[in-house]
Order: structure tokens, then C-alpha cells, then sequence
């Protein structure tokens, strides 16, 4: 008994503790789950807290990249190569309108040069015929759009001048305009041209005489084409080595030398008669001598008398002296052809018949150009 009650007690005990064994690892088991699920949530919280760090790292980070220590190697830099950008972009959209516009103005300058540019370009040339031009008129006319040709004396040929010739030129528009318009001629005429003509007429309106040799181009019987076919936007130019008269220009020279030669020394006639006196003889021979230096000319012989007598008296009386002037011309040699004799009478005084002077000035042979 004692030894089942001893062996049963220690069954009793036994199961005892094996029941609090059971119950203690029940627990144990119970409590894993929460103890991993704390372990869980205080990684996140962990997890957490260290990007909630980082994050502000980074930021503190950032931030001084932009406001402090970056900002004046960063932002200076920046700001210093926009505006180089914007500079750089400015003056390359700004400047090629103002090269156009200059562009476009050149050809104000670098355009088919005119005639009168030209010659204006060679003033070592070409200075005493514009001057001349422009003193006629023809000055525009050297750079408007109608097309001429300009037969061109050089500076030379003008210097080859007889200097009183050509003072009185210049001093006389009715000689000026045609001397210089006889070396103008509309439309465009080529050596080429040229050279298929006899003559051209002028803007003068006087007839140019053209012959060509082994040399080139001879105009007027006297001046050689040494440059020719100069081209210009409104014609060409050809250079002359010698300055045209045209003939009408010329009789009138003639004829005023010859006059003012016979009111130095007036031809003498016998009293109320057409017989030249011997004394004037050596007048007439200079006369001849002017007439011979200009075989072109074709001029009138005209009578004046004073008012002393009948009217119509003194007109037979003028052409009765006229007519004894151009015979003897006639008979030492002038050109018949050339010389008419014209009678006024008293129609045409030069001054008060009331005095003696003024009748004998009145009393007088004149040259007039035809």
C-alpha cells in the first residue's frame, strides 16, 4: 500500500508538473507571434526615423547648392552667360537687316555708272568738258536715262585751244551750247556704228562728218577717236583728241572777226558812191585772210548808211556798197558760193545819226554768219 500510494503520489506529481510544463510552452508559443509582430513595428518605426533622416540630408543637402556656397560658382555663372547668350543672339538678328539695307544701298554707287559718272571719275581728263557742259546746260543731260553717245575732248585737246577762241566760247552761250552739243549725239553709236556712216547729226543739229582709216575713226575732218566704246548706263563715250567746231559756230566767229576787223578800220567809200577807196584796200586782204582760215563759212556782206537822204536812196546806196565788198572777195579768191550781199539803208543805226560820229559809225560794212 505504502508503496502504491508513494508510486501514485508520484504519478499525481508527475502529471502535475507536466501539466505546468505544457502550460508554461502554451504561453510561450502564444507570446511569439506578438513578440515578432513588436519586432516588426519597431523596424518600420526604424525604417522610418532613418528615412525621415535621409530625407533630411538630402534636403540640407540641396539647399546649399542653390542659396549658399554653390550659388556664386553656379548662379553668377548662369547669369553672366545669359546675357552672352542674349547679347550674342541680339546683334546677329539686328545686323543682318542693317547689311542689307547698306547691301541694297550700294548699288546707289556699284550701278552701271552714267556718262557723267564717268567723267567724273577721270577729272585729270575730263574737267574742262564738264565744266563746259555745265556752263551750256548739258550737264543733266550726262546723267539722265536717255541714252546718247558723248564724243569726248580731253583736258588736252581743250589745252590745244587758242585761248582767245575759247574764252570767247565760254563767254557766249549762243557759241557754247553748239559747240558742246556738237559733240553729242542721241541714242547709242558704237565704233562699230560709227564706221558704217558717212556724217551724224548732232543735238545741235549740225551734220558730224565721220571717216574711218587703218587707224580707227576720224570726226569732223579733224579730230581722231583715240577711246573709244566707253560704256555707261545711259551710252557710250568716245575720247577725242581735239575739240569740235561745229560750222555754224564757226561762220559766226568768221564773221565776227571779220567785223570787228572793218569797225577798226571801216571801209571807205567815195562820197555817195559804192567805190572803195584805195585806203582800204589792206582791210579787204585781211578780210580775205579771215575768210581763207575758214572755208566753211558762208556769210552776208550787209550795207549801212546813216539817214542823210532819202530812205529808200540810202537802202540802193547799201546794197550798191555790199555788192563792191563781195566782188572784190570774189575777184582775190573767196567762194562766190559762200558770200551774199545784203543793203539795210538806214534801218539798223548803231548810233545817233544826229551827230557826225554817230552818222559815220552808221556808214559801215557788217559780216553776219548765214
Amino acid at each position: 500500500m505504502p508503496w502504491v500510494g508513494i508510486e501514485g503520489e508520484g504519478i499525481m506529481q508527475s502529471e502535475t508538473q507536466n501539466s505546468a510544463v505544457s502550460t508554461t510552452a502554451t504561453r510561450r508559443r502564444r507570446m511569439v507571434p506578438w513578440l515578432l509582430l513588436l519586432a516588426a513595428l519597431f523596424a518600420l518605426l526604424y525604417l522610418i526615423a532613418w528615412l525621415a533622416t535621409r530625407y533630411d540630408e538630402t534636403e540640407s543637402a540641396a539647399a546649399p547648392v542653390t542659396t549658399t556656397d554653390t550659388l556664386p560658382a553656379t548662379t553668377v555663372p548662369a547669369t553672366t552667360a545669359a546675357p552672352t547668350t542674349v547679347a550674342t543672339t541680339v546683334p546677329v538678328t539686328t545686323v543682318p537687316p542693317t547689311t542689307v539695307v547698306e547691301t541694297t544701298a550700294a548699288p546707289t554707287t556699284e550701278a552701271p555708272a552714267t556718262i557723267g559718272d564717268l567723267a567724273r571719275a577721270n577729272p585729270e581728263s575730263f574737267s574742262t568738258l564738264l565744266a563746259a557742259a555745265e556752263a551750256a546746260g548739258f550737264g543733266p543731260a550726262l546723267d539722265a536715262a536717255d541714252e546718247i553717245t558723248v564724243f569726248a575732248p580731253t583736258d588736252d585737246a581743250f589745252a590745244d585751244v587758242d585761248p582767245e577762241l575759247l574764252a570767247t566760247l565760254v563767254a557766249d552761250p549762243d557759241l557754247l551750247n553748239p559747240t558742246i552739243g556738237y559733240h553729242v549725239a542721241e541714242g547709242t553709236w558704237t565704233a562699230a556704228d560709227l564706221v558704217e556712216l558717212t556724217s551724224i547729226t548732232t543735238v545741235s543739229g549740225d551734220e558730224l562728218s565721220i571717216e574711218a582709216d587703218a587707224d580707227g575713226v576720224i570726226l569732223g575732218g579733224a579730230a581722231r577717236v583715240v577711246g573709244a566704246d566707253v560704256s555707261a548706263s545711259n551710252g557710250v563715250l568716245h575720247v577725242l583728241d581735239t575739240v569740235l567746231v561745229p560750222q555754224t559756230v564757226s561762220s559766226q566767229l568768221t564773221a565776227q572777226a571779220v567785223t570787228s576787223l572793218l569797225s577798226l578800220e571801216p571801209i571807205q567809200f567815195a562820197d555817195s558812191s559804192a567805190t572803195i577807196t584805195e585806203d582800204s584796200i589792206p582791210t579787204l586782204q585781211e578780210a580775205l585772210e579771215l575768210l581763207a582760215a575758214d572755208p566753211g563759212a558762208r556769210l552776208e556782206i550787209a550795207g549801212h548808211t546813216d539817214d542823210v537822204g532819202p530812205a529808200e536812196g540810202n537802202t540802193r546806196l547799201s546794197q550798191r556798197r555790199a555788192d563792191a565788198v563781195r566782188e572784190w572777195l570774189i575777184a582775190n579768191g573767196a567762194d562766190a558760193e559762200r558770200l551774199v550781199a545784203v543793203g539795210y539803208g538806214e534801218g539798223q543805226p548803231l548810233a545817233d545819226n544826229s551827230t557826225e560820229d554817230g552818222r559815220a559809225a552808221n556808214r559801215r560794212i557788217e559780216f553776219v554768219a548765214q
